[in-house]
């Protein structure tokens, strides 16, 4: 199967064939692959003295380097992204929670306001109903502190789309590339 020198490829096979190694960030001889560091150096790690790494893809996707239109800037062999995320407060859109409810005012206590014990009671002043009409009253609404229940359980989640594992293989014996 003939490649070309730090060529990667999609392999179904669970074995790299021969020529062929498996992109699992494992650490090569420079002494033995002298043509393969000339090309990829230590951009996956190594020593640079003695070894250099392959791009490791267990459990990774592959993102084109450079800087698409509105997107961030991706380095040749870097690695970044998170398996698992937490949401936080700044990361909600503003929104509101509506709250609903009623408040109930009774315009009588029950009692006809004839008592012999005069505990925890006070005396009415002069022209108590001074003010008095048969007309409906204004009232104001009572004011309240209101707050919403906790929700959520604060957990990790994880924010992988569909996907498939396969094996990516990195061709350490082949045609050394020309630049042309």
């Amino acid at each position: 199967m003939e490649g070309t020198l730090a060529e990667i490829r999609m392999f179904a096979g669970n074995f790299a064939p021969r020529g062929w190694q498996l992109c699992n960030g494992q650490l090569l001889s420079i002494a033995q692959w002298t043509a393969v560091f000339a090309l990829v150096g230590t951009t996956y790690g190594g020593n640079g003295q003695t070894t250099f790494g392959l791009p490791d893809f267990r459990g990774r996707v592959a993102a084109g380097t450079g800087q698409g239109p509105g997107l961030p800037a991706y380095q040749l062999g870097e690695m970044a992204g998170t398996q698992n995320t937490s949401l936080i407060l700044t990361n909600l859109p503003l929104h509101n929670h509506t709250l609903s409810g009623s408040v109930t005012m009774l315009a009588n206590g029950g009692e006809d306001g004839l008592t012999d014990d005069p505990t925890g009671r006070r005396l009415a002043g002069a022209n108590i109903y001074t003010n008095f009409t048969n007309e409906p009253a204004t009232m104001s609404p009572p004011q309240s502190n209101l707050t919403t229940a906790v929700a959520g359980s604060n957990q990790p989640f994880s924010n992988r789309p569909p996907y498939l594992g396969i094996n990516f293989i990195f061709c350490v014996e082949g045609i050394f590339p020309s630049r042309d």
